[in-house]
C-alpha cells in the first residue's frame, strides 16, 4: 500500500534517531498480524541477511513485493523461500539487488507448485558463490528466463540446482 502519508503508521524513534522509523501493523487474509518496519514510508529495506525469510510458509501462495522492498544492502538469500509448498508465483521487484548477495543455495527449494517467477534485470548474481538446490523440487515450474546479470563466474556449487524440476521445459540463459 502507499503509506506516503503515514497513515495508519506509528513513529518509533527515539528522540536521538536522525532517521523517522515507521512501524505498520496489519493482519493478512489469515488473521494473522503482519508487520512492517521502515525508515521511510516509501521504502522497506530488508536486512543484509534474509536467509530464510519465508521458510516453511506452506500457505503463502503469492508474492507480489511492490517496489517499497529493497535489498541492497542483503547478503544473503539461502532457503530465503524454502520449503513454501503453497507458493505459485514470485514477483521480484526491480529494487531486488542483488549485486551483493554470496549465498542464493535453496533459495527456492521445495516450492512444489511454483509455476512461475519474474526475475528483473537487476538480478545480478557476480558474487554469488552458491546456487546448489536453488530451484530443487520445483516440480511445477515449467520455464525460468535469467537477465543479463546471470554471471555465475564466482559459484563454486551448483549441485542440484534443478534437481526434480520435472516439468522444466526451458531454461533461457542467453538474455
Amino acid at each position: 500500500n502507499d503509506e506516503s502519508d503515514h497513515t495508519g503508521a506509528v513513529e518509533l524513534q527515539t528522540e536521538d534517531s536522525p532517521t523517522p522509523i515507521y512501524g505498520y501493523v496489519g493482519v493478512d487474509e489469515s488473521n494473522n498480524p503482519c508487520y512492517v518496519v521502515s525508515t521511510a514510508a516509501d521504502s522497506i529495506l530488508a536486512n543484509s541477511e534474509c536467509g530464510r525469510m519465508f521458510k516453511n510458509m506452506t500457505t503463502l501462495q503469492e508474492i507480489e513485493f511492490g517496489s517499497q522492498f529493497n535489498t541492497k544492502n542483503t547478503t544473503s538469500m539461502y532457503e530465503m523461500f524454502y520449503h513454501c509448498t503453497g507458493l505459485t508465483t514470485v514477483t521480484l521487484p526491480s529494487t531486488f539487488y542483488t549485486n551483493r548477495v554470496n549465498r542464493m543455495d535453496a533459495m527456492f527449494s521445495e516450492c512444489t507448485n511454483l509455476e512461475s517467477i519474474t526475475i528483473p534485470e537487476e538480478f545480478n548474481t557476480a558474487n554469488v558463490t552458491t546456487m546448489w538446490s536453488m530451484f530443487k523440487d520445483c516440480t511445477h515450474l515449467t520455464s525460468i528466463s535469467f537477465p543479463n546479470n546471470f554471471n555465475t563466474s564466482s559459484v563454486t556449487t551448483m549441485q542440484a540446482m534443478f534437481d526434480n524440476c520435472s516439468r522444466l521445459v526451458s531454461l533461457d540463459l542467453s538474455t
